[in-house]
């Protein structure tokens, strides 16, 4: 992690396929130890797609497209 002064805060970026993660973040300040959580708190973006084929066609329409947000806050 990196140390951005403006926010005077550690960050980081990283790229995670979808899926479920539990994670801790460890400290040497002893006064911060309760920096805790797991996958259900964090909010992933999802596209719905609904797809319909008429019988005897060898291809599929989009009928429907919604993007949500789970959990949504």
């Amino acid at each position: 992690m990196d140390y951005d002064e403006k926010s005077e805060s550690y960050q980081k970026k990283i790229l995670l396929k979808q899926g479920i993660y539990n994670y801790q973040y460890l400290s040497n300040n002893l006064l911060n130890h309760s920096l805790e959580g797991n996958y259900s708190q964090t909010e992933n973006q999802y596209d719905l797609l609904v797809y319909f084929r008429k019988p005897g066609d060898r291809f599929d329409s989009i009928i429907g497209y919604k993007r949500i947000n789970y959990p949504n806050r």
